[in-house]
């Protein structure tokens, strides 16, 4: 069977369920630029610490 990112979670506003039962957050379902202009003030103060 191939993925179809699981249209029924999707419907009800959840993540696909290799999305949520990923136990190492390595996938990622959402709009990636979006994500990175909300979480920019997290992004600067990390970079400040990695300084």
């Amino acid at each position: 069977m191939k993925c179809d990112f699981c249209p029924d979670m999707m419907r009800q506003g959840k993540l696909p369920y290799c999305v949520s039962g990923c136990p190492m957050k390595a996938l990622y379902m959402g709009d990636l630029n979006e994500d990175i202009a909300s979480n920019g003030v997290e992004v600067v103060q990390l970079s400040k610490l990695l300084d």
